[in-house]
């Protein structure tokens, strides 16, 4: 290589590495929310979510403006406003009744310093609806509808998911038809408990797997629903 080359190399090479430290150092809002997956929440979700927003890479000799960091909301609630760096808003509610759904949240900081112009950042974060499997537990082991089961989302990630306490119930996990199952379900005492334990119904676009034999569940009853090892 000659010493042209070798220079023209470790002069784009001090280049890249000055473009890499301006950007890690430019102030932005890192935003995230109170949902298990951040921006996505299943079919039917119907709950209250807080967000969060946090400056980064504050600039030297800058502060946050007063009541500048707003996070701001798609339905008819007030912004939430603080004075400091990182704050949560209040949590609001969110339903979703389309797969199409989705909640558009805003996020805005000014920071000053005596003598410069002020810095405004923005930020948003967009919650997605998207298909959900349902869990619980019935009375009876022919209730073919989501009705009184709780939601998480089905994105094929795994997952911990609350079974609520109840008294000889059947279990059920509902899934989209046609979707993946999980290839481990265990219980709340780590045990694998294998799908042929279930009889599955297909009803209004799901696919309902429920426990073949009544049981009693504790409280605090996580099951692990897990699709990659």
């Amino acid at each position: 290589m000659s010493k042209k080359n070798i220079y023209d190399f470790h002069i784009s090479e001090l280049i890249y590495r000055l473009e890499q430290s301006s950007n890690l150092q430019t102030p932005y809002l890192q935003v995230s929310s109170s949902l298990l997956f951040n921006n996505i929440a299943p079919l039917n979700f119907n709950g209250n979510v807080s967000f969060t927003s946090s400056i980064m890479n504050v600039p030297l000799g800058y502060t946050v403006k007063a009541n500048t960091h707003i996070i701001s909301y798609p339905i008819a609630v007030p912004s939430d406003t603080s004075s400091n760096g990182t704050f949560t808003g209040t949590a609001v509610p969110i339903i979703f009744t389309s797969i199409t759904d989705t909640f558009l949240v805003n996020f805005t900081i000014t920071l000053e310093k005596p003598a410069n112009p002020d810095i405004v950042i923005t930020n948003t974060l967009t919650v997605f609806s998207t298909a959900a499997v349902f869990f619980g537990s019935k009375a009876t082991n022919n209730s073919f509808i989501t009705t009184g089961l709780s939601a998480s989302v089905y994105n094929q990630e795994n997952q911990s998911v609350l079974l609520p306490q109840s008294s000889f119930t059947y279990i059920y996990f509902v899934f989209p038809t046609g979707g993946n199952l999980p290839i481990l379900l265990k219980d709340r005492n780590g045990l694998v408990i294998d799908w042929s334990n279930f009889t599955m119904t297909t009803a209004g676009g799901y696919d309902y797997y429920v426990l073949n034999w009544a049981t009693s569940l504790p409280l605090n009853s996580y099951w692990e629903l897990i699709y990659n090892i």
